[in-house]
C-alpha cells in the first residue's frame, strides 16, 4: 500500500510541472485560491531541506514520501523525509494536520481556524520553512497540488514566491460525467481531475452488466481504488429506463412495446394476413409470460388456443430491434376452431423505434418483472463488488411510457408509472443497508423540462399526460442531476428549479455542458440553495472536446 500511494501521487502531480510556473507578482494557480498574500521575497529549496509530516498519520506520511520522490524525479532534487525531531524545523517542508500543529508551537501569524472544511488547506511560506496544513489528508493533498504549481526549477534548487494561501472549495461535489468510459483511459481522466481539485466522477458503461465477463470486474475495481487514492468519488452509472439497450442485451423481451389491439387478420391458405391486404406488421413481437399474442374471434367472444387452433412461428428479435427482421407468422391448425378464410382479431406487443433522430432511445418496460430481474441483478453486483456511496440510474429523455399491454392494463398515469418504477429501484438499493443513494437525470420529473410536457409521451406512442408529477411521490433520498445546457434558460428551468427542489427537500447537482456561460449561469442560479450539493459537467461528445468546460467547472465549483 505504501508503494501504491507513492506511485499514485507521482502520477497525479506530473501535469503541474509542465505548466507555466507562477511569478512572484501573480501566482498562476488553477483553480484559483481564495486568499493569497504575497510576502515580497523568494525562497530557494535545495538538498539541504527536509520533508516532515504529521506524527501518526500513515496516509500523510505516504503523501510526503511521494512528494519527496516526485521532487527527485522531476526536479533532480533529493529532499529526504523524516521526523521533525530528527531534523529540527529549519529548512523544512511540513505537511501537518491541524490537530498535530496544535501540539507544537505554532508560528504567530498562523491561526488554525483558517483551515476550512475537510478539503481546505493553508500554505504558509517562511524564509526557511513551508507549512501545509489541513483538517484531513485530502486538504493536505490539495495543498500539495497548489504548492507544485508555484515551483520554479533552477540548476540545483527550486525557487518559489513566499506566500500565505488560505484555500477551500465552495461546492461539496465538483465532478465530471463520462459517457461510455474507456477503461484504458480512465486513470488519465482521474489524474486530470485530481490536478483540478475535482472530487467526483460518474463513469457510465455497459460493462457493469458484464462484470462476470473477461476482466471487467478487476479493471473497474482497480480504477475505483485509483480514484479513491486521488480523493475522488467514483460513481457507476447504468443506462436504464430511457435507454434500455444494456438490459435488452440480456433479455430483449424487456422492451416497452407498442400494443396492437384487435387488429383484423384473415387466414389465407392457412396463414394469417392483414385483412386489408397490407404487409405483415408483426416484426419484433414480444413473446413472454407477461406479453403474448392473443387471437380472438371477430366478435371478440371466443379466444382461440395456441397449439390447438393455431401455431406461432416466431420471428427474429434482437436487442437492436431491426425493422427488417424476419416477422412472426401465425398458422392455422387443421382440425382446430379456426376455418381457412376466417377473419380474426389479433393483439400483441411489438417493439418500435419511435424516435427517428435517436434510434437508441428505446425504453424498457417498467411493468414487467423480467425488467427488474435484469436491473436488480446488475445493481446487486455493483453494490456487492464496489459498495458505492452513489449509483446513477439515468432516467433521462424517456420516450414512450405507458404504451404496451403490460403498462396499460395497470391503468396508471405516466407519472404514477415512473414514480412506482423509481421507488422500486430505490427500495431495492436501500435494502442493502449501506446508505447507497440513487442519482437520476431530472428532466422527466421536472415541470420546467420534458416531464412537464403533457404531449411528450404521445409523440412516441404513449399516453397523454406529464411525468413531472412523479416528483411529489418519489423517495426524497434520490439525488437529482438537474441538467440544462443553454445559458438562455428558455424554459426557465435554471430560474425555477433550485427553489422548487429546496422546497421539496431534494438534494441535487447542477449539470452543465461545454458552454462557459451555461456553467456560470448554473452557478449563479444555485447560489444559496440548501439542496445543491455541487456541480458536474457533462462530456457527451468526448472528454478531449470538453476540456475547457471541465476546467471552467473546476474553477467555478472550487
Amino acid at each position: 500500500m505504501k508503494r501504491a500511494y507513492l506511485v499514485v501521487f507521482i502520477v497525479a502531480i506530473q501535469w503541474f510541472f509542465s505548466i507555466l510556473a507562477c511569478s512572484a507578482d501573480s501566482p498562476n494557480i488553477c483553480p484559483s485560491v481564495k486568499q493569497c498574500t504575497l510576502k515580497n521575497f523568494e525562497i530557494k529549496i535545495d538538498s539541504s531541506w527536509r520533508i516532515t509530516s504529521s506524527f501518526e498519520n500513515a496516509e500523510i506520511q505516504q503523501l510526503a514520501l511521494a512528494f519527496s520522490d516526485a521532487l527527485n524525479k522531476n526536479f533532480d532534487l533529493i529532499v529526504y523525509c523524516g521526523k521533525a525531531s530528527d531534523f529540527g524545523r529549519d529548512k523544512c517542508i511540513e505537511f501537518l494536520l491541524k490537530d498535530d500543529l496544535l501540539k507544537q508551537t505554532a508560528p504567530e501569524d498562523f491561526i488554525p481556524s483558517q483551515v476550512v472544511g475537510d478539503e481546505g488547506y493553508v500554505i504558509n511560506v517562511f524564509r526557511d520553512r513551508i507549512l501545509v496544513i489541513g483538517n484531513k489528508p485530502q486538504g493536505i493533498f490539495y495543498g500539495m497540488q497548489t504548492l507544485f504549481q508555484m515551483f520554479n526549477k533552477g540548476p540545483s534548487s527550486i525557487s518559489m514566491p513566499a506566500v500565505k494561501i488560505i484555500d477551500y472549495p465552495l461546492a461539496k461535489i465538483r465532478g465530471v460525467h463520462v459517457l461510455g468510459v474507456n477503461l484504458d483511459e480512465a486513470k488519465d481522466l482521474i489524474d486530470t481531475m485530481s490536478r483540478l481539485k475535482m472530487n467526483f466522477v460518474i463513469f457510465q458503461s455497459g460493462k457493469y452488466f458484464q462484470l462476470g465477463k473477461e476482466d471487467n470486474l478487476e479493471r473497474f475495481k482497480e480504477i475505483y481504488l485509483y480514484a479513491k487514492m486521488h480523493y475522488i468519488e467514483a460513481v457507476p452509472e447504468i443506462s436504464t429506463f430511457g435507454v434500455g439497450i444494456d438490459v435488452f442485451n440480456i433479455d430483449p423481451m424487456t422492451a416497452e412495446g407498442t400494443f396492437i389491439c384487435d387488429e383484423r387478420y384473415r387466414f389465407v391458405n392457412n396463414e394469417a394476413f392483414l385483412a386489408n391486404g397490407g404487409n405483415n406488421p408483426m416484426v419484433n413481437v414480444i413473446r413472454s409470460e407477461d406479453s403474448d399474442i392473443l387471437v380472438k374471434s371477430l366478435t371478440g367472444r371466443d379466444t382461440f388456443v395456441e397449439g390447438k387452433d393455431y401455431r406461432v412461428i416466431d420471428g427474429d428479435i434482437s436487442p437492436n430491434y431491426d425493422s427488417s427482421a424476419r416477422p412472426t407468422r401465425i398458422i392455422r391448425v387443421e382440425g382446430g376452431s379456426i376455418k381457412d378464410g376466417e377473419e380474426v382479431l389479433i393483439s400483441y406487443d411489438l417493439v418500435e423505434k419511435r424516435c427517428k433522430d435517436c434510434e437508441w432511445s428505446v425504453p424498457y418496460c417498467p411493468s414487467s418483472e423480467r425488467t427488474y430481474k435484469v436491473v436488480f441483478g446488475v445493481l446487486e453486483d455493483i453494490i456487492k463488488d464496489f459498495q458505492p456511496s452513489y449509483i446513477s440510474v439515468t432516467h433521462d429523455e424517456i420516450r414512450g411510457i405507458n404504451r404496451d399491454s403490460r403498462c396499460l392494463k395497470r391503468n396508471l398515469s405516466n407519472a404514477e408509472i415512473l414514480s412506482d418504477e423509481l421507488t422500486r429501484l430505490n427500495d431495492f438499493v436501500s435494502g442493502f443497508g449501506l446508505g447507497t443513494r440513487l442519482l437520476i437525470w431530472d428532466d422527466m420529473v421536472n415541470p420546467w423540462h420534458n416531464g412537464g410536457d403533457e404531449q411528450y409521451q404521445e409523440k412516441y406512442g404513449g399516453k397523454e399526460g406529464n411525468t413531472s408529477d412523479a416528483i411529489y411521490t418519489i423517495p426524497r433520498g434520490i439525488i437529482l442531476m438537474s441538467w440544462w445546457y443553454d445559458s438562455k434558460d428558455t424554459l426557465c428551468k435554471m430560474k425555477n428549479t433550485p427553489h422548487f427542489y429546496d422546497s421539496l427537500g431534494f438534494n441535487y447537482l447542477a449539470a452543465g455542458y461545454k458552454d462557459a456561460d451555461n456553467i456560470a449561469a448554473w452557478a449563479k442560479a444555485t447560489e444559496g440553495s440548501k439542496g445543491c450539493m455541487g456541480m458536474i459537467v457533462t462530456t457527451w461528445d468526448g472528454w478531449k472536446r470538453n476540456i475547457e468546460g471541465i476546467r471552467y467547472t473546476a474553477e467555478t465549483a472550487w
